[in-house]
């Protein structure tokens, strides 16, 4: 049976009307007038989320990050500052930096210089997708089966699913060494690297299952797309904010803005790289920065199986409730206000209570 169709506004301000729509525009006109307009709108001391947008953290001091995972871009005209957020191709953009040809000169008088002249000079990029889409990619490689051999994480990192989970080791392990001493510190290190990911799993696990033993880890530690949507929305009331925020992994669900500095009027972005058209808007920033000719050297490293996560849309959030829907919408709705994307495609997909 066909859903009727549900549309959302996310506030009667005349502003935000144009969250219904998704607002595609070019990398460099449309999409950057949008974000300076929503960063402008947060400004404001008295809205909740102008911390978050501010260029100035909780510590009081101004932001001297232009983000978590930046690549930089040098041409003979100028240099481009990329801000990739984890899910979004950042494996790629290290990949398609190293192929290109390096400039130690270059390189060498762009870390000579402060931090305020970096970010004069650098041209500022942001790559970005529906911030939905992204979540569905990080439950597939992530909470879908966290033991699956084949998955890109389990390929790239050594630490992945393999804890012995016994009982016995597991006592163990839940008594992590002491800081007391610099030789405890560094074996607390070792412990969390080691340990820590799996760990922050098997709690995982046990909170959707607690009357159940964890005996064949492969085929237990798996959850279902409602569960992790359950664990993002409620993860710090029910686990505490160190599960919610773990060190190791929640930077691949962390939001744009926590990834990138987006607001600071030192670090805005000048252009606005989509997923959706991504090729197209490849191409006008190697044009851009006089480099078009080296634009087909980027790669596509990392492709899931099953497709496109982009392609699922409604098989992961069919399993949702509306209201599900409407609660991660809001958990991450200045990224959808920042730039432009919509969830009417996945409301309608969801469930109605």
């Amino acid at each position: 049976m066909m859903r009727p169709q549900v549309v959302y506004i996310a506030s009667t301000d005349v502003d935000d009307l144009d969250e219904v729509e998704e607002v595609i525009g070019g990398p460099d006109e449309e999409r950057v007038v949008r974000l300076n307009r929503v960063c402008q709108k947060y400004s404001d001391p008295f809205r909740p989320e102008s911390w978050a947008v501010s260029d100035v953290g909780a510590s009081g001091n101004a932001l001297k990050a232009l983000g978590s995972e930046v690549v930089f871009l040098f041409s003979q005209k100028s240099v481009a500052s990329v801000c990739v957020p984890h899910k979004i191709g950042s494996h790629s953009w290290g990949r398609f930096v190293q192929s290109l040809p390096k400039s130690q000169i270059a390189w060498s008088k762009w870390q000579a210089l402060s931090w305020e002249d970096r970010f004069e000079q650098a041209f500022k990029v942001v790559v970005v997708r529906h911030p939905f889409d992204r979540l569905i990619s990080v439950y597939r490689m992530i909470f879908q089966n966290w033991c699956d051999p084949t998955r890109f994480l389990a390929k790239q990192w050594r630490n992945v699913c393999q804890t012995d989970f016994s009982r016995e080791t597991n006592d163990a392990l839940s008594t992590k060494p002491s800081v007391d001493t610099v030789t405890g510190f560094l074996k607390q290190m070792l412990d969390e690297h080691q340990h820590g990911n799996d760990r922050f799993i098997q709690t995982l696990w046990q909170k959707f299952h607690p009357n159940e033993e964890l005996t064949s880890p492969k085929d237990q530690l798996r959850f279902t797309f409602p569960e992790f949507v359950r664990f993002l929305v409620n993860g710090t009331a029910e686990l505490g904010p160190e599960m919610a925020d773990h060190k190791g992994l929640s930077y691949h669900w962390a939001p744009y803005w926590r990834e990138c500095s987006l607001c600071s009027p030192q670090t805005r972005p000048q252009f606005v790289i989509h997923l959706e058209t991504f090729q197209k808007d490849l191409d006008q920033l190697m044009n851009r920065l006089d480099m078009a000719d080296q634009a087909h050297l980027f790669p596509h490293t990392h492709r899931q199986e099953g497709g496109q996560s982009s392609r699922l849309r409604h098989q992961y959030f069919s399993t949702l409730s509306q209201s599900e829907v409407l609660q991660l919408y809001d958990k991450y709705r200045l990224d959808h206000e920042l730039f432009g994307y919509s969830i009417q495609e996945f409301l309608s997909s969801a469930q109605i209570a």
